[in-house]
């Protein structure tokens, strides 16, 4: 879990990194998105409360205010997301005339290998700016097959976690009676 998003605007886009916890394997991708807006030059010309502004990665704000053609407010509609190299900079231009600086921020990890081995859980950290998160350790399971296959119309879960050695399979032609 992301206990502090960080801001990333213009850094390198941060690995995870694991430690600790006396497994192996563990990996994941951050999941970068906009955190806050602030309003650098407000001028939209003929904008209107309502009005969608569309700028990069996805992010998409709403005009909540404005005064004589100028943004007083906005509020996220979409966070937006990046997923590479580089995270944008500031400031970020609408389609119109306006200005933004964003704060871009790890809002979740993604397991893209959970990994083996762990007693306790490891420790996350990233190898750019100052996102801070914690990693938990699900409940061990012993029926989840890692291996699923289909022989002579048989289904056979191969392998489950706590016996890497077993082969289940089913009766032909009844794919869930074991």
């Amino acid at each position: 879990a992301v206990t502090a998003a960080g801001s990333y605007a213009g850094l390198a886009f941060p690995a995870v990194n694991f430690s600790g916890g006396g497994g192996s394997g563990a990996a994941a991708t951050a999941i970068i998105q906009a955190t806050s807006v602030t309003i650098v030059n407000g001028t939209e010309g003929t904008s209107t409360v309502g009005t969608l502004l569309y700028l990069t990665q996805g992010l998409v704000l709403r005009i909540t205010a404005e005064s004589g053609g100028v943004i007083t407010a906005v509020d996220i509609v979409s966070a937006g997301n990046v997923s590479a190299n580089p995270v944008p900079s500031n400031p970020q231009p609408s389609q119109f005339n306006s200005t933004f600086n964003i704060t871009w921020g790890i809002t979740s990890i993604g397991i893209t290998s959970p990994g083996t081995g762990y007693g306790p859980a490891p420790t996350v950290s990233f190898s750019t700016g100052a996102a801070t998160a914690t990693a938990a350790l699900g409940s061990p399971s012993a029926g989840n097959p890692t291996v699923p296959a289909f022989h002579q119309q048989r289904l056979g879960l191969l392998g489950p976690v706590s016996a890497p050695n077993q082969v289940n399979f089913s009766q032909p032609g009844a794919p869930f009676n074991f």
